[in-house]
């Protein structure tokens, strides 16, 4: 049993029951504290991309080796690749060579799966998970985005989130017909609520829907929380399995100061060279969706969303596609780079498509993305950084980025799906150049300046 401690106030014991590719717990994660009186703890994913940097090529891999376990677990057909995977998520060594044969030989899956990625964290685990697939597979990820004139095929609440209510916009509507199996894929499970909760609605619509799998790194439901699923389905009479790549329990004890923990707002240290770029000409319209927004502060947006983020859904064939599309402009994309260390963020739910052009830049690039979730930064905790600025992408959301340390990158390239506010994005430009990042690319999917 593994004990963590999170500035002497809250404390976890972590028990691994299930651990298939050995993986060293910190090889996965570390804890933080996370700013929320619903759930005082998180645990900090060092595969995921999510609030800490990491090569591209490590969370694209990540969905590699969730979708073989996938197969090992419920097509049980276990691959003989999965250990080297592993072992190159461990050591960080041949990550191109070994995602591109995973790519060029992907899984065969025998019978239809619907995948769904939970946001905001795993809108792009969920997408590895997916691009793992022949054939035989569609995607969609949940939303925080408001769009009136559309429809959601799916509400429901995620109750210990920062913000609870996900939509699923997906724009094929028969996506939940025939017999199909539900892939809910998340970063983690506590207590397997939110799971619950989607597949109560799907079944509320959708009555015939029989077979659902949860997919997660990590798993740390109590046996409570894993009979309420054994009841749950005989209730219902559905079948739940559930494939992770550490499995465990947890016990937690202590309570953090939630009003003590006061935000970071560091002096601006420089003004940074600020360029712009697009794709947005170098893309068919057919690759954008063109729906009127309404965002939290109440203003409306009539920029397009990118097909391509997963949002509306995709298709195999849309989504090879998209990343044939993406490697074409690959040295257009190189000639961003200053030099020296890249990084690239991905903003809020829009990680994939950032994740997939940092692994076209070459090496010394790192990825990682903005987040709505407020985690308490400590220099004695792992999360020591904290930036915060409004979200570009969703006005009136407090966003924030974390662990970037001063004077470490030669240039930061952020990519960004559609700007909802220019004023919100210079305050994430105002953060970087707190951590003394001189020159910044926007590099934006939805408006016509040219690389």
């Amino acid at each position: 049993m593994a004990k963590y401690s999170i500035l002497d106030e809250v404390h976890i014991d972590v028990n691994v029951t299930q651990n298939p590719y050995q993986f060293e717990e910190t090889q996965l994660f570390e804890m933080a504290m996370r700013i929320n009186k619903k759930r005082s703890f998180l645990f900090i994913s060092k595969v995921l991309g999510k609030h800490i940097a990491l090569p591209p090529q490590i969370p694209l891999l990540l969905g590699h080796l969730l979708a073989m376990r996938y197969m090992e677990v419920v097509e049980k057909k276990p691959d003989i690749r999965a250990q080297a995977v592993a072992t190159a998520l461990k050591t960080y060594e041949q990550l191109d060579e070994s995602l591109n044969m995973l790519e060029e030989h992907p899984l065969v899956l025998e019978k239809p799966v619907k995948i769904i990625g939970f946001a905001e964290t795993a809108t792009a685990l969920g997408h590895a998970f997916f691009n793992a697939f022949r054939q035989n597979v569609e995607y969609v990820h949940t939303t925080r985005e408001y769009i009136p004139s559309l429809v959601p095929l799916a509400t429901f609440e995620e109750e210990h989130s920062h913000a609870t209510t996900h939509r699923v916009y997906m724009q094929d509507e028969h996506f939940f017909e025939g017999d199909a199996t539900i892939a809910l894929v998340d970063d983690e499970l506590t207590t397997g609520q939110t799971n619950i909760n989607i597949i109560s609605q799907i079944l509320e619509a959708f009555p015939h829907k029989k077979s659902f799998v949860i997919v997660s790194i990590l798993d740390w439901r109590s046996e409570e929380h894993r009979q309420a699923y054994r009841d749950f389905e005989q209730q219902h009479g559905i079948t739940i399995q559930e494939v992770s790549l550490l499995q465990g329990t947890i016990q937690v004890e202590g309570q953090p100061q939630i009003e003590a923990l006061a935000r970071q707002r560091n002096p601006l240290k420089q003004t940074p060279t600020v360029i712009h770029a697009s794709l947005a000409h170098l893309l068919p319209d057919d690759q954008y969706i063109h729906a009127i927004s309404t965002q939290q502060d109440g203003t409306q947006c009539s920029m397009p969303y990118y097909r391509g983020s997963g949002r509306f859904g995709l298709t195999k064939e849309q989504d090879i596609l998209i990343r044939q599309q993406l490697s074409l402009f690959k040295y257009q994309l190189q000639g961003l780079r200053k030099g020296g260390k890249t990084l690239v963020l991905g903003t809020g739910e829009f990680m994939y498509i950032p994740m997939r052009i940092a692994a076209l830049l070459g090496t010394n690039v790192y990825f990682h993305s903005t987040t709505r979730s407020p985690i308490y930064a400590h220099e004695k905790s792992f999360i020591q950084t904290q930036y915060t600025f409004e979200s570009p992408d969703h006005c009136g959301v407090e966003n924030y980025v974390y662990n970037i340390p001063k004077k470490h990158y030669t240039d930061a390239i952020i990519v960004i799906e559609r700007i909802t506010s220019d004023a919100a994005l210079t305050t994430l430009i105002d953060a970087l150049a707190e951590a003394q990042i001189p020159t910044v690319t926007i590099l934006t999917l939805t408006d016509g300046r040219e690389l």
